[in-house]
């Protein structure tokens, strides 16, 4: 299968230089929020995760049931 995967018609393979030098399409580097959201103790609320703008939602771990509201 993943040899199947490998194949999709429009992919590159990487080098492993080229693999070296990915970097990720979004940056936590700017955020200084909280570092977790839901109702753990210590974490702030998942209102408060769902108010931060879109960018930012995947710079720190979140309870499921925050994105279930």
């Amino acid at each position: 299968m993943l040899k199947s995967i490998l194949r999709i018609q429009g992919t590159k393979i990487l080098s492993k230089k080229e693999q070296q030098n990915v970097t990720g399409g979004n940056s936590c580097n700017s955020y200084n929020g909280p570092s977790c959201f839901g109702p753990m103790p210590g974490c702030a609320s998942c209102a408060r995760w769902q108010a931060l703008p879109l960018e930012y939602k995947n710079c720190a771990f979140v309870d499921v049931s925050c994105a279930e509201n």
